[in-house]
């Protein structure tokens, strides 16, 4: 959920209904895998990469810098693979459940040592480390297969057909891989690809497999070696964003996993993968302005970063998609996005009853809808704080369960979001079989709401059959709170507002010359409100100074903050913002710029309580 010619303003409702908060500021995490291509190995780039992930922003406020556990993944002798812990806590002392796992094929990936092993075809080494990923005893100290968790696989290059054959075995499983990410994938003499060498790798144009949630695809063609799209996936071209001009690597081609890093690792001003470095000047070069340097776009819509996979926002060029276009298409209905047949079948499925968790959210938050733009320059953009949660708290839960064995669901608030070290309070619940497509349900969590203490809670869910156990953990989290003598009805809302000069290449929305244009998409799962704003640059009747007016229940306490990063806020001077008798705040003129300086982010955040 990190987030330029643009002024961007995100919501995120909070409401308390008998002392409860809902809040969307939690992410959900899981096992990441990242592995290379041809002549690469981890330490080049991938290691980098992987402790980039471990301490991205998101999570290492939500868990500080050791949240994340790290192995490196090699090959023994007899194919089977071996785990090396390179950094972290242990699994069970792991507070936010993260696993990073780094996988070295080489010599199987290829290189120029004459006494290697020779390189071998990416549809041999794909079942191979997917069976290990199924084995219980992989990683030391995990309990279990890692499939335990949700999976994000990274892929580079040949790295890129390695982790769709990974999928495509996983799937033959029936395990649900949540995210694959192909960077500049190039499948070895297959997918049009003529190379020099005796490999013919998996595709990758097919290779987005019935059982992947989401998928996006970074490519591209100015240089060999190349790399391809791929049917299904939320698709970026680099072509003609300066990775031949701009770049720290000699080829484009390696430039494009470290555009990619440039997304996982968004500190600023210089960014590392060890060999080469990302300058703000590169950045302005290789993001487009809607993708914010670099913040908003590739790492950014994995479970751990938080962001929407269900935007529909204007494409960066007329070679690139949006991001909704990435999901599981076939199970649309379940999704609610539009259903078509984004996805290659598995013809052959072992005959497994696994569980599979897609996605869980905490019900209540407002539908996504569109605003018709431009809208009038001047007039105050308004809306009102509704209260979703005035009722039981429930729970929406897509999964699916193939076969005729039931499930057992246990939803669970917990201090953290790892399972194996415990939870606080669960309550059970028993799921059918879905048959070849996910079920959503609906969970009265009445008990849970009752029976948690007060207190901040992460609240996940668990669902068991035979002896296969998957987890998740809903990207938002549980407030219990107590006042008076009785209950507690509140309402809060919490507005961020990104403020950018606009009219440059690639803005969300083109500025019309004296016109304000917005619109709202989701921010978070299948309903949380994210809006944004264009603001034109100056006109002859002077700088354009749009203002934001939100209506509350009642007057309350109002509070305006300021941020540059989403983690350190401070407080904005009173006379900035005035709040009239209604309940209604307006940031007042010249809040919108700030220092002046319009090409670094900013943040406003405006609390009504």
């Amino acid at each position: 959920m990190n987030r330029p010619s643009w002024l961007r303003l995100r919501t995120a409702l909070q409401t308390l209904f008998l002392g409860l908060i809902v809040s969307s500021e939690a992410l959900g995490g899981g096992a990441t895998l990242i592995t290379h291509g041809y002549l690469h190995k981890v330490e080049d780039w991938v290691v980098p990469m992987g402790l980039a992930a471990a301490r991205h922003p998101r999570r290492l406020h939500e868990f500080g810098p050791d949240g994340a556990t790290v192995y490196v993944l090699r090959f023994n002798p007899d194919r089977t693979l071996r785990a090396t812990h390179l950094r972290g806590p242990s699994p069970l002392g792991n507070r936010s459940g993260d696993m990073i796992l780094l996988l070295d094929w080489n010599p199987y990936s290829g290189d120029l040592n004459p006494f290697s092993p020779p390189a071998e075809n990416t549809t041999a080494i794909g079942p191979i480390v997917a069976e290990q990923l199924l084995s219980p005893n992989l990683l030391p100290g995990f309990p279990g297969s890692i499939t335990r968790l949700p999976l994000h696989l990274v892929g580079f290059s040949r790295g890129g057909s390695l982790v769709c054959e990974i999928a495509k075995r996983l799937g033959e499983h029936q395990v649900v891989v949540d995210h694959l990410t192909l960077i500049d994938p190039h499948a070895s003499n297959n997918d049009g690809f003529k190379d020099p060498l005796p490999m013919v790798d998996g595709t990758v144009v097919a290779g987005v497999y019935e059982n992947v949630l989401f998928a996006d695809c970074v490519y591209q063609t100015v240089f060999f070696p190349t790399g391809s799209s791929a049917r299904g996936a939320y698709v970026r071209s680099l072509t003609g964003w300066g990775l031949d001009g701009w770049g720290q690597y000699l080829l484009p081609h390696d430039n494009a996993h470290l555009w990619y890093h440039g997304t996982v690792e968004v500190t600023f001003p210089v960014t590392s993968d060890g060999n080469a470095s990302l300058t703000a000047s590169t950045r302005s070069k290789w993001y487009a302005p809607v993708e914010d340097q670099g913040r908003r776009a590739g790492y950014h819509y994995s479970l751990r970063a938080g962001g929407d996979r269900r935007e529909v926002f204007d494409p960066v060029d007329s070679r690139s998609g949006f991001p909704r276009l990435g999901l599981n298409q076939v199970w649309g209905e379940a999704l609610g996005v539009p259903s078509g047949a984004n996805r290659t079948p598995i013809p052959d499925l072992l005959p497994e009853d696994r569980p599979n968790l897609i996605e869980f959210h905490l019900a209540g938050f407002p539908i996504h809808e569109e605003v018709p733009t431009p809208f009038p320059y001047g007039a105050p953009i308004r809306f009102a704080v509704d209260d979703p949660f005035a009722g039981p708290l429930t729970g929406r839960l897509v999964y699916l369960l193939r076969g005729n064995r039931d499930a057992t669901l246990t939803v669970f608030a917990d201090a953290d979001e790892n399972s194996l070290n415990g939870w606080e309070l669960g309550v059970q619940f028993g799921l059918p079989p879905t048959g070849d497509l996910p079920s959503v349900v609906d969970l009265d969590l009445r008990q849970l709401q009752n029976g948690i203490a007060r207190g901040l809670h992460h609240v996940g869910v668990v669902m068991e059959s035979g002896t296969i156990t998957r987890e998740y953990y809903a990207p938002e989290r549980l407030q219990k709170q107590q006042g008076g003598t009785g209950p507690v009805s509140k309402r809060t809302l919490d507005t961020r507002v990104v403020l950018r000069e606009g009219g440059k290449r690639g803005a969300l929305l083109q500025p019309n010359p004296g016109s304000l244009g917005y619109r709202k998409e989701p921010l978070n799962g299948p309903s949380p409100i994210l809006r944004y704003v264009t603001v034109p640059s100056g006109t002859a009747g002077g700088t354009p100074s749009p203002h934001l007016e939100i209506q509350a229940a009642s007057p309350a306490i109002h509070v305006v903050e300021s941020s540059t990063d989403l983690v350190v806020w401070t407080p904005v001077w009173q006379g900035s913002f005035e709040v009239s008798a209604s309940g209604a705040v307006r940031v007042l003129e010249g809040l919108d710029l700030g220092s002046g300086d319009a090409k670094s982010p900013r943040f406003f955040r405006v609390r009504v309580q």
